[in-house]
């Protein structure tokens, strides 16, 4: 089955000089519906902001190598692009309000994934998730009404009774869901499905 996209999911700079940690950085971004651009330093997280319009967010460890350390980035960034929103990350230092640009967020490490998804999504949007989560409770909703007219008009096999059978594909739309790493109880329930339903497949 093929999703249809209308928009493109917002991009985020990702800045951090040390390799795993830029992985987890950009995989968090990733998790949250977006789509990451990495740098390894401000030289070429300017670089990158440049020769590119399309960035949504900066977010940038505090403590780096080279011209600029990522505070001294995104004070940068802000005078330069004023749109762009901005996170700061670190695990050693804790700026104060003056330090940071207007309306930057700071986080100290080990980031804490729920939590920085959130914000990420409250800072600039749902990203692809909103888009896929659209397009798949209208599928579910879909795929519930055709269900529900199936067990209305035939008989089901195996002498399973109508809300067996309705729960028994219920259960397969949610592991399809959960393999998708997607939240089913609240797609379900978009659908206009009781999530707190029993279900087949539990014990």
């Amino acid at each position: 089955m093929v999703f249809e996209q209308t928009a493109v999911p917002p991009k985020v700079l990702v800045v951090e000089d040390e390799m795993m940690l830029r992985m987890r950085a950009v995989d968090i971004v990733e998790d949250a519906g977006f789509i990451a651009i990495e740098a390894v330093n401000a030289d070429e997280a300017l670089a990158v902001l440049e020769s590119r319009s399309d960035i949504d967010l900066l977010f940038t460890d505090i403590q780096m190598p080279g011209s600029m350390d990522g505070l001294k980035l995104a004070h940068a960034v802000h005078e330069r692009w004023p749109s762009i929103k901005i996170i700061l990350v670190s695990g050693k230092l804790t700026p104060t309000e003056a330090e940071k640009p207007i309306h930057s967020r700071f986080f100290g490490k080990p980031l804490e994934v729920k939590q920085m998804i959130a914000e990420m999504q409250e800072m600039i949007g749902q990203g692809s998730l909103s888009i896929i989560q659209a397009d798949i409770s209208a599928v579910l909703a879909k795929a519930v009404q055709t269900e529900t007219r199936k067990v209305s008009e035939t008989s089901r096999p195996n002498g399973l009774s109508s809300n067996e059978s309705l729960t028994a594909e219920i259960d397969s739309l949610r592991l399809l869901l959960e393999q998708a790493g997607i939240d089913a109880e609240v797609l379900l329930a978009q659908a206009g499905i009781d999530a707190k339903q029993p279900t087949s497949c539990k014990n």
